[in-house]
């Protein structure tokens, strides 16, 4: 507290020849926490200064060399903040991807050869799959959502696949995962504390899915690929960086697939652009995105991309995307709704009745575009893939959300 008061002194040279007592009410006016005593000895120091030949400009000089010495001093402290929260964050992800080669070496799928049953056609099959949330909780009024409701919808999904393949005479279906597979937790500490449970929940999605894919493979050959959503990055900020992109969920989720089933005869994986891919089919273009560069003028958005494209020598003639979780299916573009239908954030923050659905989209042998949209709201009459032995790893924050209510009986 002594040299603050010499230091103000310095700052303030028309105080210098006040008295202990008259310094010591001027400084607690202005919220000091001092006392008369101290301010003698500060005022004894700071005359003994003078004596000694110091100038003002000196003690400018001296004052402006604290300064810098005190941003230097800022600078190196949140460099240092930053880079260790990048190696606790780099930490973080090396155990989880520990957590889920661990968990993955014993658990490859191998599947009945369906491939010699499966006839060659022309005709080709888009299954969309987007915006799956699958570790997020839903207990509204017209919408329950969790792993065990995830299941029955996927289940329900492949049923209409199948009915389609066969009356549409589909050989080869292509599997599209647009991205949102995954809610991620971006902070740091949560990360840390949760990677356990993290790297569960995404193993328990990825074989969700490879259920879905094996239950698909029994009509017709699969090829998967997949490009990233906004909501399953593992860091705070959302990039179009390619290889930020591929930090997240829905990158990993892909690659466990690959690792579930990439040895199965009629299933292949795809290495795509983690932003966009574009299909080209029977000589029909198909962009395949998430849907965050497509804004609230839809029309608009979908121009542009098709513009940008057209730039590069990439004629497109469809485009097919998520992320609103709200159907809408056009001419020029086709938008899925999502598997968790309606949640807190669509209904109070985009004010949108949303229900659980999907989009087929099928592409003839002359290259015409057909879509078809699957309600997978009502799972009555389904069981869902099975996921007991796994859901416990789930099963504690699904406990604790239902320990919440919104009414409370006294």
């Amino acid at each position: 507290m002594l040299e603050r008061i010499i230091d103000f002194l310095r700052s303030k040279p028309g105080y210098r020849n006040e008295g202990g007592y008259r310094l010591s009410n001027i400084l607690k006016k202005q919220g000091w926490d001092v006392d008369e005593q101290i301010c003698r000895k500060a005022l004894y120091r700071f005359s003994k200064e003078n004596e000694m030949g110091v100038s003002e400009d000196d003690l400018d000089q001296v004052n402006q060399i604290k300064k810098q010495h005190q941003r230097i001093s800022d600078v190196n402290r949140i460099e240092r903040k930053l880079w260790r929260n990048r190696v606790r964050f780099e930490n973080a992800l090396t155990d989880l991807n520990s957590e889920l080669i661990n968990a993955l070496d014993k658990e490859k799928i191998i599947l009945d050869d369906v491939s010699s049953d499966v006839r060659y056609t022309k005709n080709k099959m888009i299954v969309q799959l987007t915006d799956t949330h699958f570790n997020e909780l839903v207990n509204l009024k017209g919408n329950k959502y969790d792993f065990y409701v995830a299941s029955k919808r996927l289940q329900k999904y492949a049923n209409e696949i199948k009915i389609m393949v066969r009356a549409r005479d589909i050989s080869d279906v292509v599997l599209a995962l647009t991205g949102d597979l995954l809610n991620s937790d971006r902070r740091i500490d949560e990360l840390l504390n949760t990677a356990t449970n993290r790297a569960h929940a995404s193993i328990l999605g990825a074989k969700l899915i490879a259920n879905f894919i094996a239950d698909i493979h029994t009509v017709a050959n699969v090829t998967v690929l997949s490009v990233s959503g906004n909501e399953s990055r593992m860091k705070d900020e959302f990039s179009f960086d390619d290889f930020l992109l591929s930090d997240n969920y829905d990158f990993l989720i892909y690659n466990m697939l690959k690792m579930l089933l990439e040895d199965n005869d009629g299933i292949q994986f795809l290495d795509t652009d983690p932003f966009e891919a574009i299909l080209s089919i029977n000589g029909t273009k198909i962009l395949v995105t998430h849907g965050t560069n497509v804004k609230k003028d839809t029309q608009q958005s979908i121009q542009q991309i098709v513009g940008k494209h057209a730039i590069k020598g990439d004629i497109i003639d469809y485009i097919i995307f998520g992320h609103i979780h709200f159907a809408n299916i056009t001419d020029l573009y086709s938008r899925s709704g999502s598997l968790v239908g309606g949640n807190t954030y669509s209904e109070r923050e985009l004010n949108l009745a949303t229900i659980a659905s999907q989009v087929i989209h099928f592409v003839d042998d002359n290259g015409d575009i057909h879509n078809y949209r699957v309600n997978l709201q009502n799972t009555d009459g389904y069981d869902g893939y099975s996921i007991s032995n796994d859901y416990d790893a789930y099963n504690p924050q699904l406990s604790n959300y239902k320990k919440r209510s919104k009414v409370i009986n006294l």
